[in-house]
């Protein structure tokens, strides 16, 4: 068991990005992603996020159960959706917004330099979805990526991680 390996490995307290494991033997790798909040009172709050196999990475794909009512609102759910680059070379993603009825809200192109995590927020995506109920997001690629979305919960505060599901 690693405690705060990121900060203990390589003396980050403030990030995020992706790690790589490899080993000459079987090992289990989970992590949990949280926000330490307790010299304010507030506690901790964030995610479990299991590991995933090389052979996960995805072209294509879905992240279902995604909204993004604003923190202020106090109701509802925020989300984001990130990404992780496995490869040494740039990866071209184009994201789809759907309503939950069909309707294409939009869609926006990213070129994910090699090596590279990020994630934004569903409105930093689209502007125009700053304050949009239930939705999902399609993806396509020119080559595999690491794709997941979280919803936050806007009074609670607790997370929910969605790993990418793959679609033709």
């Amino acid at each position: 068991v690693l405690d705060d390996f990121v900060a203990s490995s390589f003396g980050v307290t403030n990030g995020r990005g992706g790690v790589k494991v490899t080993a000459d033997g079987s090992v289990t790798v989970t992590s949990r992603v949280y926000n330490d909040q307790s010299a304010a009172g507030n506690g901790t709050f964030g995610l479990f996020v299991d590991a995933v196999g090389m052979d996960q990475a995805l072209a294509t794909g879905i992240i279902p159960f995604l909204q993004n009512r604003p923190a202020s609102s106090a109701a509802g759910f925020r989300g984001a959706i990130g990404w992780f680059n496995p490869n040494a070379t740039a990866v071209t993603v184009t994201f789809r917004g759907w309503d939950t009825d069909g309707t294409l809200l939009g869609e926006v192109s990213r070129s994910i330099n090699g090596q590279t995590h990020d994630q934004l927020f569903v409105n930093q995506l689209w502007a125009a979805l700053a304050d949009y109920g239930d939705m999902y997001v399609s993806f396509s690629a020119d080559g595999e990526l690491f794709i997941y979305g979280t919803i936050t919960d806007n009074v609670s505060g607790d997370g929910t991680y969605i790993p990418a599901a793959a679609s033709n």
